[in-house]
């Protein structure tokens, strides 16, 4: 079906009321001015309508799971030949049962490379979390300081590659694009045509947590070489990364929404570039920002409280080694990964709810204010009929 019959282009678009707060309603029947004149959801129904996008999607978010620890397992059938190597039926393998046993670890450091060298006691339970965090923080500097023939940096270039598929498959899911097509089909469409943005994306991440964050660290550190008191230098460093981060929080924000856009408007006759679907995720962002700022951080307090639950009753490596304890680490842990999962999902069914609630009306607003050129109105037409879906 064509972008262009999906919406009575014929018909005119009715005047705007200009009164602050309000939207126009469409001239394409009754049921079609019911939905485009209703408010755009606020944060609190996005959430409740993305919870039920996303409970829908339960089976592939199975599968996106089961590929997660299929990948785990390789990465943990080599770490553990190694470690079974070096323990063997040594003393240090009676210790280890028992609890840690830090002095056969920094041996095994010293020896080891390749994939098993990212073995640490931080992996298990609590540490896993914080471990991660600081991996992300310092630009992954600790994974390309071991080089690129150890093999990591190509696992984690392929498990990064199987996450944007999946990412596009579940957007497209989400937001019902193409209509009836399956799981992996909207996975085959839209992940090459997402991928230059994901590509812009891992270069802003790179920049920002590389040499931006190197050069802040720097300044900050060249401005403050005089001052003694910690209270300070802590306040600048927490001045510091919380800029750092809320920058990679709304770059994260206008990616995602940059890709939906681009779901929402590629109906057969029409093409949103990525460019432009970058310009009108940040327009979006400018025009509602508590709203989409809202969804974002009720959304980020979900997996805070998942993060707290599972610190809270994770045991971590100094505990004993019974079979029990090792049974109620892993379980502990594969349900985490799969909350992680769930939370990514959510974040993607809010952000396609609010990006559909939001973007017919503001299309039919800009239109009327100042007519479109025709390739605007071939991306309005594209887009609305397409957003309108998405949004229940």
């Amino acid at each position: 079906m064509k972008a262009e019959a999906a919406v009575p282009g014929a018909d005119p678009i009715p005047e705007v009321d200009r009164t602050p707060g309000t939207l126009p309603a469409a001239a394409a029947g009754k049921d079609g001015a019911a939905r485009a004149s209703a408010s755009p959801p606020g944060p609190v129904s996005a959430l409740g309508r993305a919870l039920r996008k996303v409970s829908r999607a339960a089976p592939y978010l199975l599968g996106a799971y089961a590929l997660n620890l299929a990948l785990a397992a390789i990465l943990g059938a080599i770490v553990f030949d190694a470690v079974q190597t070096s323990l063997g039926s040594s003393l240090a393998g009676a210790r280890m049962r028992a609890g840690w046993d830090q002095r056969w670890y920094e041996a095994f450091a010293v020896q080891t490379q390749g994939v098993a060298s990212t073995f640490r006691p931080s992996i298990s339970g609590p540490g896993g979390v914080l471990d991660a965090l600081d991996s992300f923080g310092d630009g992954f500097a600790s994974l390309r300081g071991r080089g690129l023939g150890n093999g990591v940096l190509g696992l984690m270039a392929g498990y990064m590659i199987a996450w944007a598929f999946l990412s596009a498959a579940l957007l497209g899911t989400f937001a019902e694009r193409p209509a009836g097509a399956g799981f992996l089909a909207r996975g085959g469409r839209w992940f090459p045509r997402l991928l230059p943005i994901t590509i812009g994306g891992l270069v802003f991440y790179a920049l920002v947590l590389g040499p931006l964050r190197l050069w802040l660290d720097a300044t900050l550190e060249d401005a403050l070489h005089e001052v003694i008191d910690e209270r300070v230098r802590l306040a600048w460093l927490v001045v510091e990364y919380a800029g750092l981060w809320l920058l990679v929080a709304f770059g994260n924000l206008v990616l995602d929404y940059a890709k939906i856009f681009r779901v929402l408007a590629a109906d057969d006759g029409a093409r949103l570039p990525s460019v432009r679907a970058l310009g009108t995720a940040g327009r979006l962002l400018a025009r509602r920002p508590f709203a989409i700022i809202g969804l974002y951080a009720l959304t980020a307090l979900c997996g805070l409280a998942a993060v707290l639950a599972y610190v809270a009753v994770a045991p971590g490596a100094a505990g004993g080694g019974s079979w029990p304890a090792i049974a109620a680490v892993l379980l502990l842990g594969q349900l985490f990964v799969l909350s992680r999962i769930v939370l990514r999902a959510l974040f993607l069914a809010g952000e396609v709810v609010m990006a559909g609630g939001s973007l017919a009306a503001f299309r039919r607003a800009e239109s009327a204010l100042s007519p479109p050129s025709h390739g605007t109105e071939v991306e309005q037409r594209a887009i609305e009929p397409a957003a309108i879906a998405a949004a229940g």
